[in-house]
């Protein structure tokens, strides 16, 4: 269902016949889980330096998307997503509707893995649910683009992150502290409980955690 919907999120941007998937549902070992990883990639033409770009979306089907602050987050995060590129020649028609990784990313947003599908149904109904509270950088995704064109981001899951202005007055230090935030959860599905679902977000926020010590 999520390659499904990526496939479709890359196809509005590329066109038919510019999207595979090269890598679906691979078994990738980690410290505190197991993952099924898939890469979807998609060409586009850049009409002004004549490249053939080519964004790859990881992403795991398995898996359980912010209002913006001044201060630069600290984070560590999964699943990302690359854009490579080659040389090409470019027709006339192609270079007239070529568009930019930043086109991808725009619709890549938010993160399928995170949302489900349908995909704005989903996020309707997680808006009403969540009463629109802002969920801030957790299942959002952060990353960088460099001059060449070429990009990196990653969706915030089992992920620590702080502002600059996050901190805690301990009194019995009496000194300030940093303060971290972790987010944690996972997907629901119809087969899902809510013991199950408790123990999976417990499990989750455990792995991070242990960098505290």
């Amino acid at each position: 269902m999520i390659v499904d919907l990526i496939r479709h999120d890359l196809h509005g941007v590329v066109g038919s016949g510019n999207v595979c998937v090269p890598k679906l549902m691979v078994v990738e070992e980690y410290a505190t889980l197991f993952q099924l990883v898939t890469v979807v990639e998609g060409t586009l033409i850049n009409r002004n330096t004549c490249l053939s770009r080519t964004p790859s979306l990881t992403t795991s089907p398995a898996s359980s998307p912010s209002t913006s602050r001044s201060a630069t987050p600290s984070s560590s995060a999964s699943n990302a997503g690359h854009v490579g590129r080659r040389r090409c020649k470019v027709s006339d028609q192609a270079a007239q509707t070529s568009k930019t990784g930043i086109d991808v990313l725009a619709a890549s947003l938010p993160p399928g893995s995170m949302t489900g599908a349908p995909k704005r149904r989903s996020c309707a109904l997680l808006r009403q649910i969540e009463e629109e509270k802002p969920r801030g950088i957790y299942s959002g995704v952060v990353g960088y683009m460099d001059v060449g064109g070429g990009g990196d981001f990653s969706v915030v899951i089992r992920s620590a992150f702080r502002w600059d202005s996050d901190t805690k007055y301990d009194a019995e230090r009496q000194e300030e502290r940093d303060t971290w935030t972790v987010g944690a959860g996972g997907a629901i599905t119809a087969l899902s409980t809510e013991q199950g679902e408790w123990e999976e977000m417990v499990a989750k926020l455990g792995s991070t955690l242990r960098m505290f010590g």
